[in-house]
C-alpha cells in the first residue's frame, strides 16, 4: 500500500502565497505593458508629420566647435562645471522636431517633451502648478499609473531653470537610464537633451551628475544667470535619496 502524503498547513500557506505572487506579477508586468504602449501611441502622434530634425551628432559637433574653454559657474551655495554656450551666430533657428499640437489639444497640462536620443527617455512633460504631484500616480488622461508622466516642478516657469521629476522604473522606462549617466563613456556619448515647447526645442548639455537628498539646496535653483535644465528621479533603498543629472542650455532658437 503506498503511503499517502499529506500537505501541511505551512506548505498550503507557501504555495498560496507562491501563486499570489505570480499572479501579482503577471498583473504588474501587463500594467507596465500597457503603460508602454500607451507612451509609444503618444510618441507615434508627435512623431506624425514631416519636421526639420536635428541629429544628435550634429549638435554635439556644434557645441564642440564652438566651444573654446570650460568655464566654471558659481550658483551661490552651489558649483557646476559647464561647457561655454556661445555659438555662431548661423545658427539661426531651430525648428519644430515635434507636432505637439495633438497633445496640447488633448490636456492642457502637457507644457512639452523631454528627450535624449539614445535612451528611453522620450515622454511628454506635465505641469499643474495648483497640483505638484497630480501625475506621480497618473497617466497622460489622468487615469490610475504606476509610471506616471515626467512633471515639471510647480515653481518652474519655462523662462525659469528646468526641473523635471520622474519615476525610476525597474523596466527600464520613465527615467531609469538616469543611474547611466554615472558611468562616464555613457554620459559623454549621450550629453544632448532636448526640452521641446510649443514655441521651441531647446537644447542642453550635460554638466553634472549627482546623487543627493530631496531636500538637496539645488532644488532651490529655480532662477540664475544661466538656464539648467535638471531631470531628477529616486535613486538606491533610501527613499529619501535622488539621482540628478544637470544640464545647461547650450543652444537657443533666434
Amino acid at each position: 500500500m503506498k503511503p499517502i502524503y499529506k500537505l501541511t498547513p505551512v506548505v498550503l500557506i507557501l504555495s498560496t502565497v507562491l501563486v499570489l505572487c505570480g499572479l501579482a506579477f503577471s498583473v504588474w508586468h501587463e500594467s507596465q505593458q500597457s503603460e508602454q504602449k500607451d507612451f509609444d501611441k503618444l510618441t507615434s502622434i508627435v512623431e506624425s508629420r514631416d519636421v526639420v530634425h536635428i541629429e544628435e551628432s550634429s549638435v554635439a559637433e556644434l557645441i564642440e566647435n564652438e566651444t573654446s574653454e570650460t568655464e566654471t559657474v558659481y550658483e551661490e551655495t552651489s558649483e557646476v562645471s559647464v561647457d561655454a554656450e556661445e555659438t555662431k551666430s548661423e545658427v539661426e533657428h531651430i525648428t519644430a522636431k515635434r507636432n505637439l499640437a495633438p497633445l496640447f489639444q488633448d490636456n492642457s497640462d502637457c507644457i512639452g517633451w523631454i528627450c535624449i536620443e539614445g535612451t528611453n527617455i522620450n515622454y511628454p512633460v506635465m505641469h499643474t502648478p495648483e497640483e505638484p504631484l497630480k501625475y506621480l500616480k497618473k497617466d497622460f488622461y489622468g487615469n490610475e499609473s504606476s509610471s506616471g508622466v515626467p512633471f515639471l516642478d510647480y515653481r518652474c516657469t519655462l523662462d525659469t531653470n528646468i526641473i523635471i521629476y520622474a519615476h525610476n522604473m525597474r523596466n527600464g522606462t520613465m527615467f531609469a537610464d538616469l543611474k547611466k549617466y554615472l558611468d562616464d563613456e555613457f554620459r559623454n556619448m549621450h550629453s544632448v537633451m532636448e526640452f521641446e515647447t510649443e514655441n521651441e526645442c531647446e537644447y542642453y548639455t550635460v554638466c553634472d551628475v549627482r546623487i543627493v537628498d530631496k531636500y538637496d539646496e539645488w532644488y532651490n535653483k529655480i532662477q540664475s544667470n544661466n538656464k539648467f535644465l535638471t531631470l531628477s528621479t529616486c535613486y538606491g533603498s533610501n527613499k529619501d535619496q535622488r539621482l540628478v543629472v544637470i544640464a545647461v542650455k547650450t543652444l537657443d532658437k533666434e
